[in-house]
């Protein structure tokens, strides 16, 4: 199942992007923030999948759930997992949901209507809706506990490990963004200027944290996430006016990115 997870988090991230050429300084650092993002991502994922079942052979009970690896691939997917109260409300509904009905078909036509709702949507919650639907022989204490554990507690082991997961990663991402101002630093005045006025697509004279993200973009082959785009204009931003200026640009191209 680790195997399953990680296979297919690192295709998400790496598909189609293969090619059997020698890269550039630009294009390998590229791939580099793709294949060291993903690579991170797979194993957080595996870890967490791994940590649940290890959890079942020691102690009593469940803790694992096979449509749990969809909740995997979305909670390590994106730059930070969705939510806490999104997934536990949509448990909730499902619950409520499935046991009211008593029908599959029913159960996903109404937790849709849940999910309007509450403005909770959490797509694998509607498994759990068709569990309780066609498990009649559930008691409603035994509904109770399997809401609680493996689906919640199950849940809350991985959100725990995706969110450490995604700072770990930001933080990787941040340390490439500074190797790659550092390697700009052999750049004379005149070409960093260019490189400026490339991305001040505003033509205001500076840099804010959108075409911030566009020149990473441009440099690094991955989208930053506009709040970490922020940090790292509060970092180089010098005069705390919210921007980066190209003296302040320039700055952190000669010294480094602290």
């Amino acid at each position: 199942m680790m195997r399953v997870v990680c296979a297919s988090l690192v295709s998400c991230c790496l598909f189609g992007d293969a090619k059997l050429v020698v890269p550039t300084r630009r294009q390998f650092t590229k791939q580099t923030t793709k294949v060291l993002d993903a690579t991170i991502m797979a194993a957080g994922a595996g870890t967490a999948v791994r940590s649940l079942t290890a959890l079942e052979a020691r102690f009593p009970g469940k803790f694992f759930l096979p449509p749990m690896l969809s909740s995997t691939v979305i909670f390590f997917s994106g730059y930070r997992p969705p939510r806490p109260t999104g997934v536990v409300v949509s448990a909730v509904g499902a619950a409520l949901v499935g046991t009211a009905t008593g029908s599959t078909s029913m159960s996903v036509a109404i937790q849709l209507l849940w999910f309007k709702a509450t403005a909770c949507f959490y797509a694998p919650s509607a498994v759990l809706a068709g569990q309780m639907a066609v498990a009649p022989w559930f008691s409603a204490a035994a509904r109770k506990n399997y809401v609680m554990s493996p689906w919640l507690s199950g849940h809350a082991v991985i959100w725990a490990a995706a969110a450490v997961t995604a700072e770990l990663r930001a933080r990787c991402r941040y340390a490439l963004t500074r190797r790659e101002f550092q390697s700009l630093s052999a750049l004379d005045d005149l070409e960093l200027r260019a490189i400026f006025d490339k991305y001040d697509t505003s033509g205001d004279g500076f840099l804010d944290a959108l075409e911030l993200r566009l020149a990473l973009r441009a440099a690094m082959g991955t989208d930053r996430p506009l709040r970490e785009c922020r940090k790292l204009v509060a970092a180089i931003d010098a005069d705390g006016n919210g921007v980066v200026e190209f003296d302040e640009f320039q700055g952190v191209c000669r010294s480094g990115l602290h």
